[in-house]
């Protein structure tokens, strides 16, 4: 169960990436239009500061007689000098079974570093997550990855309000499906994760909100799954909402001491 659990955060992850990454392709639609023209303007970002909370139910009566609720919110701040070249810093709190706890991450020069109290300790640890060779062994990025039919989307609508543009998308479970096996096979190669792992998705809803400058103010994304760890499963509902704060002046000041952080591998959350 402990092993479960430890994934959860790093699925909710790999969903967002991939759905991000799925509705960012195709055209023909004013929709799609609308969301690619966004994905240029935002091509040209430099940083962000974004705030997200997500909210995940699994539902484990049959392995616990129980069903849990996981709430992470936070802030995200990102600054972007290339396609590899990013540096970040998340400031998370998550809250289940009554229990809360703190989390920054930083991501600097391709290292991972995490520092979260557990049971009255502070520890600090670093994991690296070398972002070249992920992308040079995907053939160049994430678009390079990614094969589906137009008809993913099944139903989209557009409104305004407030010189906003508002996009509302359901996205078919079946292509999802066939993205997410992608980028596990390519996490499974680095050994971030194991062939133990199955996630299926269902139907995605999502809402994105444009501002006058074409720029992304607010995302929604609502999933369903059934996910299997090591012949054990269960499912699970994630409800995840970003609010972007501000583009192009953000900066980050990291810990003068991480070269001091504990080196971990990344498979303790696999």
């Amino acid at each position: 169960m402990k092993k479960i659990t430890k994934k959860i955060a790093a699925i909710s992850i790999l969903l967002i990436l991939s759905v991000g990454a799925l509705i960012s392709c195709g055209e023909s639609s004013e929709a799609f239009e609308l969301y690619q023209q966004m994905m240029e303007n935002m091509a040209n970002v430099e940083s962000l500061n974004m705030d997200m909370t997500s909210t995940i139910n699994m539902d484990m009566t049959e392995l616990m007689g129980m069903t849990l609720t996981m709430v992470t919110t936070g802030n995200i701040r990102q600054v972007m000098r290339s396609e590899t070249d990013i540096d970040m810093a998340m400031d998370l709190t998550t809250s289940m079974m009554g229990e809360t706890t703190s989390m920054m991450m930083y991501f600097r020069n391709g290292v991972l570093y995490t520092e979260m109290e557990m049971f009255g300790e502070v520890m600090r640890y670093s994991m690296p997550m070398p972002l070249e060779e992920l992308l040079a062994e995907g053939g160049g990025g994430m678009d390079d990855l990614i094969d589906f039919d137009e008809d993913a989307i099944k139903d989209f609508s557009i409104s305004r309000q407030d010189g906003n543009k508002r996009i509302e998308f359901t996205l078919d479970g079946n292509a999802i499906n066939d993205l997410m096996d992608q980028v596990m096979a390519q996490l499974e190669e680095f050994e971030l994760t194991d062939d133990d792992t199955i996630i299926e998705i269902g139907d995605v809803t999502m809402e994105v909100v444009i501002d006058a400058n074409g720029m992304l103010q607010f995302y929604r994304m609502i999933a369903d799954m059934e996910i299997t760890v090591d012949g054990e499963s269960f499912s699970m509902s994630m409800d995840t909402v970003m609010t972007v704060n501000s583009y192009n002046d953000v900066t980050i000041t990291f810990p003068d001491d991480l070269d001091e952080w504990e080196p971990l591998d990344m498979s303790w959350m696999f």
